[in-house]
């Protein structure tokens, strides 16, 4: 797609994002950026309201949209050694005197305004990028996040493109490169795609190439698709809104990576996606219909959803 020039100095009107179109258009889709948003204090997110939606959740079958788990001990954690425990309406009362980590998942399917506001951020992204990439949104989210003092997010990775913004309170987010192979190696994003939402490895010594955002009512971050990351909130309770979808496009970069797997058992040389567009266009329609590698993302999108819910 070719985008559409606009002159510097001209600002689009935005519903939900407030952003430097030209920092937004050079760095989106690759590197983490600082932006800010216009969610805060609208009283659409607010404890009380929170608490009512997880009542209606659990009173409609929905718990598994509420997801509450204890909070990690360090970055270098993962999400299968941290206790899961059972979703209440009454833990959201609970946060400032316990330790837990509240994931609203797809609350936007259950909130009429919050699916408007998610429309909104869309349309917000294609006037800053300047070109139409809604017709190649197939799916998306808005996820809220509830944090005890001094939670952390274990270091993780997201599938999507995600908009991290801060409702109440504060936390830092650190941010790596999702292109540079030093932090995330091809084999782990190979493996992060056949299902194992563990791959990504926190490595001390790469701390220093993150990069750390302290974000604040009104700040927000964008996830790039793969970027690692982790989180940790700040000396109060914390919420959060992650405004995340996903595109065709990065379905079949999944596809590829799925099908280099198998493709190495036969002794086959399997560069990355993006080398050669003709490979690339034969691996990600040759898994396009197979059943294993289908599953297999559906079983990567589930997974990451209950245990993330995009951002932190």
């Amino acid at each position: 797609m070719t985008l559409v020039e606009r002159s510097p100095a001209v600002r689009p009107s935005l519903g939900v994002f407030d952003a430097d179109p030209a920092v937004f258009r050079q760095n989106f889709g690759h590197m983490p950026f600082a932006l800010r948003h216009k969610l805060a204090g609208n009283g659409l997110i607010t404890i009380d309201r929170l608490t009512a939606v997880a009542e209606k959740m659990l009173a409609t079958g929905r718990a598994d949209r509420l997801v509450v788990f204890e909070s990690a001990r360090a970055a270098g954690d993962v999400y299968s050694r941290m206790k899961r425990k059972k979703p209440t309406a009454g833990v959201v009362s609970r946060l400032e005197s316990s330790n837990y980590w509240v994931t609203f998942v797809n609350i936007s399917q259950i909130d009429s305004e919050l699916n408007d506001i998610y429309r909104a951020a869309l349309r917000d992204v294609e006037a800053l990028l300047g070109m139409p990439i809604l017709k190649d949104v197939n799916r998306g989210h808005i996820n809220v996040f509830m944090a005890s003092p001094h939670v952390i997010t274990p270091y993780h990775l997201d599938h999507e493109h995600n908009f991290l913004c801060q409702i109440a309170n504060e936390k830092d987010v650190w941010l790596w490169n999702p292109d540079d192979r030093s932090n995330l190696s091809e084999s782990e994003i190979e493996r992060f795609y056949c299902g194992n939402m563990e791959a990504a490895q926190y490595r001390a010594e790469a701390q220093s190439r993150g990069r750390k955002f302290h974000i604040r009512p009104g700040d927000a971050v964008y996830h790039p698709p793969l970027a690692p990351h982790w989180v940790q909130n700040g000396p109060q309770v914390s919420i959060s809104v992650s405004i995340g979808f996903n595109t065709r496009a990065l379905d079949r970069r999944a596809r590829i990576y799925q099908a280099n797997k198998i493709l190495r058992r036969f002794a086959l040389k399997t560069p990355p996606p993006g080398q050669s567009p003709v490979l690339d266009c034969l691996r990600s329609g040759a898994t396009s219909g197979v059943k294993f590698f289908k599953k297999s993302l559906r079983r990567a999108r589930r997974v990451r959803a209950v245990m993330t819910g995009g951002g932190g």
